[in-house]
């Protein structure tokens, strides 16, 4: 391999940010998703954060015909953007239906935000907005007026996404790019590489060293496919 000491650092720096994603920003995302769907009666957080911050997603052309599940999916989104007064994404919704010839009726008054009655319930939304920096009277006055709070924490995922987005961007693009230029080593193999090094920063010495037994025996296991074939 050329630059060995080259790629060893950029497989460094993509672990350190892997394990970033991992333990810090995913465990945040996960904290504004307990929130929001204790919040909302359709618990669909994956998806209103989806149509949020990539207007959409990215449809495969293969992908199967799901059409109760995409008008699900479009219903719930416009249900957020009706409720919050999000101005902007209401009138492109609009928009797009009125460039087709459709119009959407909207029939009042708008389903409601669920209620946290259950203790149990209530405990786990306010760890969880302890754990993404809220105070202690801030959250008591967000649990009143649930509206701001499910506005403040679809902020939250957005910007978490935005940041996640980057730093996985920088692991696949651009330390990948940088690597296979110096190091002629394809992106495939560097990202495994990454994951590997971000799993050895976070397992114990016993589970990693248990991860790399089945590494090296699944290599073998192919390295003899492989000489059997070329038989």
């Amino acid at each position: 391999m050329k630059e060995k000491e080259f790629f060893n650092e950029k497989v460094q720096e993509g672990a350190s940010i892997r394990v970033e994603l991992s333990e810090i920003l995913w465990k945040a995302m996960n904290q504004a998703k307990i929130v929001f769907n204790s919040l909302v009666p359709f618990k669909n957080f994956s998806n209103v954060k989806t149509f949020l911050y990539y207007k959409g997603g990215y449809p495969k052309p293969d992908s199967p015909p799901k059409i109760n599940e995409h008008i699900k999916k479009l219903a719930h989104y416009y249900w957020i953007v009706k409720f919050l007064d999000f101005k902007e994404e209401y009138e492109k919704i609009h928009e797009v239906f009125q460039n087709f010839g459709l119009q959407i009726t909207e029939i009042e008054p708008i389903v409601p935000l669920s209620s946290i009655d259950d203790k149990k319930q209530e405990k786990k939304v306010k760890r969880a907005l302890l754990k993404l920096g809220f105070e202690e009277n801030e959250i008591e006055n967000l649990l009143l007026d649930k509206k701001e709070l499910l506005r403040k924490i679809l902020q939250i995922a957005l910007e978490l996404q935005c940041e996640i987005c980057e730093k996985s961007d920088k692991i696949k693009i651009d330390l990948a790019d940088e690597v296979k230029e110096t190091c002629e080593v394809p992106k495939s193999t560097f990202l495994k590489a990454v994951d590997l090094q971000a799993k050895k920063i976070k397992l114990d010495q016993e589970k990693y060293k248990e991860l790399i037994k089945k590494i090296k025996e699944k290599i073998e296991i192919e390295r003899e496919i492989i000489e059997d074939l070329e038989e």
